[in-house]
Order: structure tokens, then C-alpha cells, then sequence
């Protein structure tokens, strides 16, 4: 799957990011970032993002290009433009 910044997104799994908190499965949102290289980020600004992520205004963020499975595109799955989802919820 070939992601684009401004593409509507959903997560397919519980996201951790621990000590802060989880987004959960089938929170939608917004590709903010794609990675072009390893260590590069990449981010999806979540529509109703939980307070944990105001730190980042809102985008859960990943390393792009690492072999762990933990990618944006092994958690995303593109939706259609509809109705969004708040599956957040702080540890």
C-alpha cells in the first residue's frame, strides 16, 4: 500500500506508546508524514486524538522503514471519508 500525505486512514491494531498511552484500533485520521528514509518519521494526525498525543499536536508517529513490523503501513488501512471514531484511551 503506497501511502500520500492527506490520505484517510484507520488502524487495523492497538498502537502503544508506552509510558503514554494507546491509540486504539479503528481510530481514523490524517497521513501528516511519510518516511523517505530509515530513521526518518512518519505520522497519521488522529481526528480525535487523545491527550497524550497534544505533545505532538495530535499525530501518533512511527520510524519508518524498520524491519520490526511496527511501520505505519503494517497499522493502517485506507477508509473512505465518513464518520470518525474516537479508540483512544491513556494508560
Amino acid at each position: 500500500m503506497r501511502l500520500r500525505i492527506g490520505t484517510r486512514v484507520e488502524l487495523t491494531e492497538d498502537v502503544e506508546r508506552y509510558p503514554h498511552g494507546i491509540a486504539r484500533r479503528g481510530a481514523t485520521g490524517t497521513v501528516t508524514r511519510i518516511a523517505e528514509s530509515e530513521g526518518e518519521l512518519e505520522g497519521v494526525t488522529l481526528d480525535n486524538a487523545p491527550d497524550w498525543l497534544d505533545e505532538w499536536n495530535g499525530e501518533l508517529q512511527w520510524y519508518g522503514h524498520n524491519d520490526d513490523g511496527g511501520t505505519m503501513t503494517a497499522q493502517v488501512r485506507l477508509v473512505n471519508m465518513g464518520g470518525t471514531h474516537d479508540n483512544t484511551e491513556k494508560h
